[in-house]
């Protein structure tokens, strides 16, 4: 009967002239017309239609220069510079200036603010005198979505920052030049926008940086989704005990600025809700002294980033870490990606990831794993067809196809074959292998394998000319869908690189003609054994209307 009555109540004509606005302004984007030109001639049909017109108008913005425009021209003119236009101001600005500039502010809810915006900038002489003229919270009183990524000269307004934060700040991204004047207003945004719950901020990390970050961090309760460089004691402590943080990014942590023994001071139970974390650290032991102390069971996504050279030995304690501290049942993605300039180490040997080291992360049912590392991981056969049997929800496989290396791999064609018949949702696999020798694989009617891989990454793999051919017809046999293979594609590739390059587009250009006929002979496949199945339904007819003769005859 609730159900009934609310179906039965009449739409007030405020909610029906919004619903009309919502519709042309989706039904805009579907029919490629700009959304503007039909919401401001439903703005221009009445007063009934105005304000819910230009709400949608203004809703988002990505630059201040369309708000400016609003106030008399006599006040701006526009200057070409190298990216676009800026917004200068023309003349002192005067309170008759300033009711039509509130009036289509107030709409504005997200506001992403770039250097070089289709639309222009806003000089920061113009950010610095509506600083000075206007009151605080007047501007944007609506607006909950703040980012904003100024250039070092438009630090010098950073001034004007105060106009677009308040209460209703709810998602606040900021990248920041680290000087100590544009720095300052930390603890106003602190003490103005206490309902906080995405909150990114990219500093430099040094001793200058971290008390802000950490005193800013310590003000908010609410975070939900946390991006920040590095932390001190107060702020580790804190972002530990948040109960309702599911994303964590935290990095770069550099030994001199952190901590060295996080269990020794995170002794309960930390971050219980977090679902997503990021990690980019000098040292092993950090993310392990990490990984340790995570309370969460449903951690889903997990991405290291090492700004150093890991040996095997410290991967394989963060593997045991995870294995023996995070839950088998939700943990779905693990990317490991190698940060900043270094030079790769001159006996690779003690880096090398191994079947043995990675082994323990077979228990977790992984849809994404990446271990993008130089020297990078050593993988044979056997191990692969282990990951396709215990990883059936695998949708992306990458274990370093980046690095132009001549070690010989492990890894042949055969590999493939699990990873088709046990991996359906496989889109993207990126694996170094060994060609020379291809595989017989026959497929067989009525029992084909038909998979949607889309993307194969095969690195440095080395291919001869008088393989590509065999090569692109076991690739198709097997991904019938297969519509890329990527292999390093740079302009000063020297031998045999250049070489292999060069076969792998040939097996590229083979591919899709391959594939489509193997799509012909799975249709013709189809077609054989439905006309079979046919045909013996009409002999077992026909064999049945011959017994019914016989037998009426003998009765004769």
């Amino acid at each position: 009967m609730a159900n009934l009555t609310a179906c039965s109540r009449t739409l007030l004509m405020p909610e029906i002239v919004r619903m009309i606005c919502d519709e042309a302004n989706t039904e805009s984007f579907m029919y490629s017309i700009p959304p503007q030109n039909t919401l401001v001639s439903l703005a221009r049909t009445s007063r009934m239609f105005s304000d819910p017109a230009l709400d949608i108008i203004w809703r988002e913005q990505d630059s201040l220069a369309p708000l400016v425009k609003c106030m008399p021209d006599t006040l701006w003119e526009e200057k070409i510079v190298r990216h676009g236009t800026n917004i200068h101001l023309r003349r002192p600005i005067i309170s008759t200036d300033i009711p039509r500039l509130l009036f289509y502010s107030a709409r504005i809810r997200k506001l992403h603010l770039y250097t070089y915006s289709r639309v222009g900038a806003v000089h920061r002489d113009f950010l610095k005198a509506l600083d000075m003229c206007l009151l605080p919270g007047v501007l944007m009183p609506k607006l909950s979505d703040l980012k904003w990524s100024p250039e070092p000269e438009e630090a010098m307004a950073m001034s004007f920052i105060r106009h677009l934060l308040g209460p209703q700040s709810q998602k606040i991204d900021l990248d920041l030049e680290a000087s100590a004047p544009a720095l300052s207003f930390f603890p106003y945004m602190k003490a103005s926008c206490p309902l906080v719950s995405d909150f990114r901020l990219v500093l430099p990390t040094d001793q200058l940086t971290i008390p802000v970050m950490s005193d800013v961090v310590c003000g908010w309760q609410r975070l939900q989704d946390l991006t920040i460089g590095n932390l001190d004691l107060n702020g580790f402590v804190h972002v530990a005990q948040l109960p309702d943080l599911k994303q964590l990014c935290l990095g770069p942590v550099a030994d001199t600025h952190s901590p060295t023994h996080l269990p020794d001071f995170l002794v309960k139970p930390s971050f219980p809700a977090l679902e997503g974390f990021e990690l980019a650290c000098d040292t092993a032991q950090f993310c392990v002294g990490i990984i340790k102390v995570v309370s969460s069971r449903q951690l889903k996504t997990l991405a290291l980033h090492p700004l150093a050279d890991w040996t095997a030995l410290a991967w394989e304690e963060i593997i045991t870490a995870l294995h023996d501290c995070i839950d088998h049942k939700h943990l779905d993605r693990i990317e490991v990606e190698q940060q900043g300039e270094r030079t790769p180490p001159i006996i690779a040997t003690p880096f090398i990831l191994t079947p043995a080291t990675l082994r323990p992360l077979l228990k977790f049912n992984l849809s994404v794993i990446r271990f993008d590392l130089d020297p990078g991981v050593e993988v044979d056969d056997d191990f692969l067809a282990e990951i396709a049997t215990e990883w059936p929800n695998l949708n992306w496989l990458s274990f370093g196809t980046e690095n132009l290396t001549t070690r010989e791999s492990k890894v042949t064609l055969n590999c493939l074959i699990p990873f088709a018949r046990h991996c359906p949702r496989l889109a993207s696999l990126c694996i170094r292998m060994d060609v020379s020798e291809v595989p017989v694989f026959d497929q067989m009617a009525g029992d084909r394998i038909s998979h949607g891989l889309r993307e194969l990454h095969v690195g440095a793999s080395p291919i001869h000319a008088g393989h590509t051919t065999p090569v692109a017809a076991f690739l198709s046999n097997l991904f019938i869908g297969l519509q890329y293979i990527f292999s390093p594609d740079k302009a000063m590739l020297l031998e045999p690189f250049k070489t292999y390059e060069t076969n792998w587009n040939r097996v590229m250009e083979m591919v899709p003609v391959f594939c489509s006929v193997r799509t012909q002979e799975e249709d013709f496949w189809t077609e054989e054994l439905g006309g079979g199945e046919d045909s013996d339904e009409d002999d077992e007819q026909s064999n049945v209307s011959d017994d019914v003769d016989a037998n009426s005859s003998t009765t004769l």
